[in-house]
């Protein structure tokens, strides 16, 4: 699963500009332009579009709220030994980050995580 995080994410950081929302992504492409990329890829166009895609969803920056409830909890959780737990948590935390951005991943995945 550590792979799967590093495939999506760059790095991750804490925000001191979040006040209600537990996380965000940032990177230096918008989410629509991340959707016509997948759209080309999809389609078998350009291999260019193709490597860009690829470069913009290496360059993405998970920005958590740390006094967010949520997050607390995730971190006591962690430190608790309850490691696998907080590993499945974040990765649908990740998610719904990315659902919410309009960002597209593999939503089969998401979809076996919250089952």
């Amino acid at each position: 699963m550590k792979n799967e995080l590093k495939d999506s994410i760059a790095k991750v950081t804490i925000s001191k500009r979040l006040k209600d929302t537990p996380a965000i992504i940032t990177g230096q492409v918008s989410s629509s332009m991340r959707v016509m990329y997948e759209m080309m890829k999809q389609s078998g166009q350009d291999m260019m579009a193709q490597q860009q895609y690829e470069q913009a969803a290496k360059d993405q920056t998970l920005e958590l709220n740390a006094g967010h409830p949520l997050i607390v909890n995730l971190n006591q959780l962690r430190k608790g030994g309850h490691g696998k737990t907080a590993t499945l948590i974040t990765r649908q935390l990740l998610d719904n980050v990315m659902q919410q951005s309009g960002i597209p991943f593999d939503m089969t995945k998401g979809t076996a995580r919250q089952y």
